[in-house]
């Protein structure tokens, strides 16, 4: 997903979210005890990379498009990705599951 498309994503999210959930973190695309949180966001050759940990930096909505705002003015067309098993890929979704928005990424390798 392209920075802008992913920026407009977000955006439509904080702008629709469920009464109440509109300051809700952003997480992996695995739901329960092993998810991971967003933690950072940070400019790499490889594009927007989103750092996701399990800790106390947890990041909500409004402060993903603090970060990513500037971006749009020098990398608009520029990929969303993550760290996924030692390769950068591609987020591919990002949606609402009350009570925190998913971000999902393509999976290099589906039969692990």
């Amino acid at each position: 997903m392209r920075l802008q498309a992913f920026y407009n994503r977000l955006v439509w999210l904080a702008d629709h979210a469920t009464l109440g959930m509109d300051d809700m973190m952003l997480t992996d695309f695995e739901f329960g005890p092993s998810c991971t949180n967003l933690s950072q966001i940070k400019a790499s050759d490889d594009g927007v990379e989103l750092v996701f940990k399990n800790g106390k930096t947890d990041m909500r909505i409004q402060g993903a498009l603090e970060i990513l705002e500037p971006l749009l003015e020098t990398i608009p067309t520029a990929m969303v990705v993550r760290m996924y098993k030692g390769v950068y890929v591609p987020i591919t979704k990002v949606y609402e599951d009350v009570p925190v928005f998913i971000i999902e990424c393509y999976d290099p390798y589906p039969s692990r």
